[in-house]
């Protein structure tokens, strides 16, 4: 019987963390995901006020996880990426403009990639 709960226990556990690591890869890929869509929306003269709402509340979760130096370190890049971003956006969209959200955009798209890609080490998100 104690052996059959141990079992059951240690199943519990690698399906939860399994669920956790999805869900992080899940997060990461909606920031790629929501970062070009800031870059079109932008340069379609659209509001990105809403994309935006949606990468920072992601960003959240991420920063609220448990991590290694190297992803906080690369997390605290994506947000000065975000800041500038955010700042980017609320001028009108001329070319060199629209270039400079390509570029944040870009950064974003390639930290997040680089943290899905297994640069994150120990993060895991809070599942609720």
């Amino acid at each position: 019987m104690k052996k059959s709960l141990q079992s059951i226990l240690f199943t519990l556990l690698l399906g939860s963390t399994a669920l956790i690591a999805q869900d992080t890869s899940s997060l990461l890929q909606s920031e790629v995901r929501l970062s070009t869509q800031v870059l079109h929306s932008y340069r379609a003269h659209h509001s990105t006020a809403g994309t935006l709402k949606q990468m920072k509340a992601i960003h959240r979760k991420l920063h609220a996880a448990s991590h290694d130096a190297e992803s906080a370190n690369v997390l605290r890049y994506l947000d000065l990426c975000l800041a500038r971003l955010e700042k980017a956006v609320h001028k009108s969209p001329t070319p060199s403009q629209i270039e400079k959200v390509g570029d944040l955009t870009h950064e974003i798209r390639e930290g997040s990639r680089y943290l899905s890609a297994g640069g994150m080490g120990t993060l895991t998100v809070a599942v609720r």
